[in-house]
Order: structure tokens, then sequence, then C-alpha cells
């Protein structure tokens, strides 16, 4: 992700975005993860972006969903492609945030096919070509798209998700 964010920032020549990690990377001992935070550390470092990345460290539920609420794109990139199980992309999803991610799984592509809110890419080529999309929208795109995302954040509902189950298996629930 850091080195498409390198790549994002060098063809940026209107210097329009910033980047977030909202999320503790520590490196103190204790912490489970501290090799791997002192790995993203060396990359934020080797890819020339300290200055523009900003690293919230660990802040309360309110307070993610205020960050991602002043986010213009969510850039979320999954080793192992989208799922319909990533915590972070549904909370994006949910906060009507245009979301450029990695090719998704069978039930992702077949979900949020024909939505422009959410763009799924195999490269890096295409995924740059997608926050540049994203980034030039004008305010009506960009409200559409956000009312398509909080709509489609609905399949995930709780409620939702438990009737359909309980449909499955003839239990009718008022």
């Amino acid at each position: 992700m850091l080195s498409l964010w390198k790549s994002i920032h060098d063809a940026d020549i209107k210097d329009r975005y910033r980047f977030k990690i909202i999320g503790d990377i520590g490196t103190e001992p204790s912490n489970h993860f501290s090799d791997y935070h002192k790995q993203v550390w060396d990359w934020i470092d080797q890819y020339g972006l300290r200055d523009i990345v900003e690293v919230t460290g660990y802040i309360s539920d309110e307070r993610v969903s205020e960050e991602i609420q002043h986010t213009a794109i969510a850039t979320l990139l999954y080793e192992d492609g989208l799922t319909l199980r990533r915590g972070s992309f549904l909370a994006y999803l949910s906060h009507g945030i245009p979301i450029v991610t990695s090719q998704g799984d069978q039930e992702a592509r077949k979900m949020f096919q024909g939505h422009t809110g959410v763009s799924m890419n195999a490269g890096d080529e295409e995924f740059l070509k997608a926050v540049d999309l994203y980034g030039n929208m004008n305010l009506q795109e960009r409200q559409q798209i956000h009312e398509d995302n909080i709509k489609l954040s609905e399949n995930f509902n709780w409620n939702k998700i438990a009737k359909t189950f309980l449909a499955d298996y003839h239990i009718n629930v008022k």
C-alpha cells in the first residue's frame, strides 16, 4: 500500500492528496506487532512519505468514525484480495466513502458489480487510475457514490442478516 501511496504522491502535481493510517503502529517491545510496525515506518521513510502520512495512533471508535468521514478516498490493499469479511472495507462503505481496493473474491465481485463507489483492481496501474478517477469527481458524482455505498452497506446490517438466515430455515421473524 505504501508503495502505491508513493506512486500516487509522485503523480500528484497539484499536491491534493495526504494519507492517513487510522490506528496505532507503535514499535515498543510490548507491542506484539512491533517488528512489523518498525518495517512500516522504514517503508514510510524509504518512500519519502514521512511528511504526508499521518498516523492517528490508538483512538476511540467515535474518533475512528470522524476520521473516516473526513476521508476523500479509501485505498485498501489486501494481499489476499477483498472479501466481505473485511472490517476496514465495511467501515468505509458504511460511511459512503469511495473505495479503491484489491480484486475481490467471487461474492464481492458479484455484490459490487455495476456500482461505481467500489473499484476493485487487479494491478497497480488500475489502482492508480481509479484513485485519479475518484479524485476528479464533481460534487454530484461524489454524492451519488456516497448514497450508493451507504445503501450497499445496508446488506451488512446484522438484523437484516439474521432475518435472511432465519428465512432460509423457514422461521418467520417480525
